[in-house]
């Protein structure tokens, strides 16, 4: 597995980071590959001992002082018993003049597909399995949404938190939070009474990336979005991701009622999309994220993301009010 190339990462080389994992792991003689993999949310590389393997993950955002991921710790000590997700084996703080903040999991072979076309049936099947698993969890200690508003709230206090960190006067950033600010307030005249909630576990960025299929299973990763809510927007999230929404049939429905309530999720999946996107956008014009994933090049293919999910929001919105 090749990624895109990098010098550095948060100011530390490959070199810098196998000497400062050593002692974390407990292990001699790290090699860590100097090349990214994975999604634009964090920095994640793979390490090497021996005939081991770990994934070693990093903040896409700088200058933390918290440790964001102690909660994708918690939950994934417990979905691991269940085979959902690979073995998470340590988290903490590197001992840097940082103190960047790190968690480190087993390495897991297997297949990602970019796309849900590419899943064979064989891995719809592994999938569903998967949800069904996760839906009967019940973690401690994992936010709760109450309703869809509330849902779409939490959203809307992250990039209130990413504009209040902003010192930048870039003109695109109000246009980005006045836009969310619309979108909000339409979508809350509607959802909370249309869309079925259920305060199912759900995995909270179900997409194609982040599930590894295996023989007789799939893992799901990047677990930071999991909270309490409707399982069924994960599947709803996953129709969402492509390009053009999923006209196919839905997989992992039993019952037109399914059918239909997943459809209706849809609506805050893209929702969920769009903030992300946003927050992460107004992040990068603030100089708030690491510079491997805020380059000019990976903005443009997030702002066109952004304009191509908005739209199809927006499209969504208009079908319910009218």
């Amino acid at each position: 597995m090749r990624g895109r190339p990098v010098k550095k990462v948060h100011g530390l080389r490959p070199k810098d980071l196998e000497r400062l994992l050593e002692s974390e792991l407990q292990q001699s003689h790290l090699r860590v590959r100097g090349s990214l993999i994975g999604g634009m949310a964090n920095i994640n590389l793979l390490v090497f001992s021996g005939s081991d393997t770990f994934i070693l993950k990093l903040p896409g955002l700088k200058g933390l002082d918290t440790n964001p991921f102690e909660y994708e710790f918690s939950i994934c000590s417990t979905m691991v018993r269940d085979s959902l997700c690979p073995q998470p084996l340590v988290t903490g703080f590197l001992p840097d003049d940082l103190g960047t903040p790190f968690i480190v999991y087993r390495y897991e072979v297997g297949t990602v597909h970019s796309d849900l076309q590419s899943m064979s049936p064989q891995d719809l099947v592994l999938l569903a399995e998967a949800i069904q698993k996760l839906r009967q969890q019940r973690p401690p200690d994992v936010r709760a949404y109450s309703k869809p508003s509330e849902y779409i709230e939490g959203w809307y206090r992250k990039i209130q938190t990413a504009l209040n960190l902003s010192e930048s006067e870039s003109p695109a950033i109000p246009s980005m939070f006045h836009a969310i600010e619309e979108l909000r307030g339409s979508l809350e005249t509607f959802v909370d009474t249309t869309m079925f909630w259920s305060g199912s576990l759900m995995h909270g960025d179900l997409r194609p990336s982040n599930i590894v299929f295996q023989e007789r299973r799939a893992l799901l990763l990047d677990w930071s979005e999991c909270s309490y809510g409707e399982s069924l927007l994960d599947i709803a999230y996953l129709l969402s991701e492509p390009k053009d929404e999923w006209t196919g049939q839905v997989p992992m429905t039993d019952s037109e009622t399914t059918r239909m309530r997943v459809d209706a999720l849809k609506t805050l999946s893209l929702m969920s999309a769009v903030a992300w996107t946003t927050e992460r956008l107004i992040r990068i014009e603030s100089g708030q994220v690491e510079n491997n994933l805020a380059g000019p090049q990976l903005t443009k293919v997030m702002s066109s993301y952004l304009q191509n999910k908005t739209e199809m929001l927006k499209r969504r919105i208009s079908m319910h009010i009218h």
